[in-house]
This record gives structure tokens, C-alpha cells and sequence, in this order.
């Protein structure tokens, strides 16, 4: 937006291992989730690698907020591409595929202005 996406990219980095480093683990997925909006604008590839990364955190017996981050950020991910949102809501356990399909589904939604 202001000309500055490398230096920008670089403060991702940054802050991407700050957060890896977060504990607990409901903290480190709801930090990545706040960077995936923040870094919004710098394009799907980011978008792409933070679901993943929220993703890797979610599995069986995980803890209700990396749950919550996870489908969080599959509707910040369908607002732009739903499609691929359903794509990667597709997990083993098919009662948690269908709640993260209906989170991307039925609550997609922009990312908050974190900029004024």
C-alpha cells in the first residue's frame, strides 16, 4: 500500500518467530491468526503459508483456541478464496472437516483494519 512490501516482508519474518516461539499453544495459533490479518495485503502466498501453519498446530485433542484460530482463519482465507478455504478444511476427522467447512463457509470475513 505505501511502496514498502519488502520491508514489510521482512517485518513478517520477525514477527513470525516471535510467534512460533509463543506459549501456550492456544497463544502461538491466535498470533499467527492476528498476523495472517495484518500481513493481509501482502498477498495470497502469506495468506497460504499462515493457514498451514495454524493447520499443523490443530489436530486431535488439540485445545479449544488453536480450534478456534484454525477455523478463523480459513473464513479470513475464504473471504478472498473460498475455494481453497474448503480445500484446506478438509481433515481426517469428518465432523471437524464439516465445522471448518462452515466456518469458511458461513463466516467468511475481511480482515480487520489494523492500519488507519
Amino acid at each position: 500500500e505505501r511502496g514498502l512490501e519488502a520491508r514489510a516482508r521482512e517485518e513478517l519474518e520477525v514477527a513470525l518467530e516471535l510467534a512460533r516461539r509463543s506459549s501456550p499453544i492456544g497463544s502461538r495459533a491466535e498470533a499467527l491468526v492476528l498476523l495472517m490479518e495484518a500481513s493481509y495485503a501482502l498477498g495470497r502466498s502469506v495468506r497460504l503459508e499462515l493457514v498451514d501453519e495454524v493447520a499443523s498446530l490443530d489436530h486431535s485433542g488439540a485445545h479449544w483456541r488453536v480450534r478456534r484460530a484454525h477455523e478463523r482463519a480459513l473464513s479470513l482465507l475464504a473471504h478472498d478464496d473460498l475455494d481453497e478455504a474448503t480445500r484446506r478444511a478438509e481433515v481426517d476427522d469428518p465432523a471437524r472437516a464439516r465445522r471448518l467447512r462452515s466456518a469458511a463457509l458461513e463466516r467468511a470475513r475481511e480482515p480487520r483494519s489494523l492500519f488507519w
